[in-house]
């Protein structure tokens, strides 16, 4: 892939990106910021956000480079955070209906948990790469973006680049990605086996149907989770996607200049 159609796709994507973090930032104020499930939604958007703008960074100079290094795993590392807290809250106040009320009412105790796990986490993330001198770039597999700086391994061992990408955050989003889709499955089968037991055992008349709905903790949960949990789980498809499309293109182009030495030799 040529470097003009890496740059376009790069300056697209983050465009893209920072039109809908910042729909959905814009959007979050007001009431609608009262709810747990649309606070957690401006955060994990405002990670995005963060993510986007690191890619439009210059990597004119090392310095700006290493700038990009850095920013660039520290957000997208927060953000894989606040999708797994987002599945964590859905799953909570699906399966845990004495605490949901709680939760929704007085959620500042669990925003406090959040934020440190999922500032902290990236923070140490960041601070292992660049006290270990691996902030920066590689040429030899990053040319439009600067990732990780692996210019002392050998391109013919690729272990050591593997394990240094999994330590500048492909772990954590692959243990995001499964915790996200075993959260939300398990979600889904819990609604749906509450919305058939109300139905199954509902009365003729409305108001005992509703208070039976109630009763089995069907209702209270209402738009703030269906949709939390529609919008929670397509952007962390999106986001998972687009950091496995970066990462394919990344390592397709790993041992590219070996291969023109060999052939210009």
């Amino acid at each position: 892939m040529s470097e003009a159609t890496l740059e376009t796709v790069k300056y697209l994507t983050c465009s893209a990106s920072i039109v809908a973090s910042l729909n959905i930032i814009l959007h979050s104020g007001g009431a609608k910021w009262k709810m747990p499930g649309r606070r957690l939604l401006c955060w994990l958007s405002i990670a995005d956000f963060a993510t986007a703008l690191s890619g439009l960074i210059p990597i004119s100079s090392p310095a700006l480079c290493q700038l990009q290094s850095v920013v660039g795993i520290f957000f997208p590392v927060a953000a894989f955070c606040w999708t797994d807290c987002i599945a964590f809250y859905v799953y909570k106040i699906i399966h845990d209906p004495l605490r949901r009320g709680r939760m929704i009412r007085d959620p500042h105790r669990m925003f406090q948990t959040f934020h440190l796990i999922c500032w902290s986490v990236p923070c140490v993330v960041c601070c292992v790469v660049l006290f270990s001198g691996h902030a920066g770039g590689d040429p030899r597999w990053q040319r439009v973006v600067c990732w990780l700086d692996t210019t002392e391994y050998d391109d013919k061992d690729t272990r050591p680049m593997l394990a240094w990408q999994m330590i500048g955050g492909k772990a954590i989003e692959t243990v995001s990605f499964v915790l996200t889709i075993v959260l939300y499955f398990l979600s889904i089968r819990r609604l749906s086996k509450q919305e058939n037991f109300w139905r199954q055992s509902r009365a003729p008349e409305a108001e005992e149907g509703a208070s039976g709905r109630e009763e089995y903790g069907v209702a209270g949960i209402g738009d703030d989770v269906h949709t939390v949990q529609a919008q929670a789980y397509c952007g962390a498809i999106f986001l998972h996607f687009a950091q496995v499309f970066q990462l394919c293109t990344l390592l397709a182009d790993t041992n590219q200049p070996s291969r023109r030495g060999r052939s210009s030799a």
